[in-house]
């Protein structure tokens, strides 16, 4: 299990029973979401550096994908490997090459975007404000799932397709 310990500014790895905690990388700011490339690879929103990281999956070699972002909090792994992220402070969603080559907004507009996870069919469910929406892979065809949440950050996507969400204040 690796995550994010955004108060030591780090990103850490545990065994599946909760034991054998290690630091994989620090000098982070602020550190918020994390995913998992096909190849291993650790991607991380790095919220008060407005950018997203990368770094093998020991925690050597990160580097910067992308920067321009205004506190980007969650990220997500398409199936054809590009990296989606939850751009907060712009409103907006965005997408990177997976090489790092360029980044691309595939919809603005959204409400303080937190979480962000990809359904088995592609399509992406974003927690932002008090809102859960869900559009197809390109950004396109929005629909709100849940209205009247309390501060939903985080969200995620079982096995049978439910979808799990974190609400900072319910």
């Amino acid at each position: 299990i690796v995550f994010s310990d955004s108060q030591n500014n780090a990103i850490k790895r545990m065994n599946a029973d909760g034991t054998g905690i290690v630091t994989l990388a620090t000098g982070f700011n602020l550190p918020m979401g994390i995913a998992i490339q096909a190849d291993g690879k650790i991607v991380v929103a790095d919220f008060n550096s407005n950018s997203i990281k990368r770094m093998n999956a020991d925690g050597t070699g990160i580097v910067t994908l992308g920067a321009g972002f205004n506190r980007p909090r969650g990220v997500a792994i398409q199936a054809d490997g590009q990296i989606l992220v939850a751009d907060t402070g712009n409103y907006a969603i965005k997408r990177i090459y997976e090489d790092g080559s360029a980044t691309v907004t595939i919809v603005s507009g959204i409400i303080s975007p937190r979480g962000i996870a990809i359904q088995p069919d592609g399509k992406i469910v974003v927690a932002g404000s008090t809102t859960i929406k869900r559009m197809d892979s390109n950004g396109t065809n929005i629909v709100t799932l849940a209205t009247g949440l309390g501060s939903p950050f985080k969200v995620a996507i079982q096995a049978d397709g439910k979808i799990v969400i974190a609400d900072g204040v319910n």
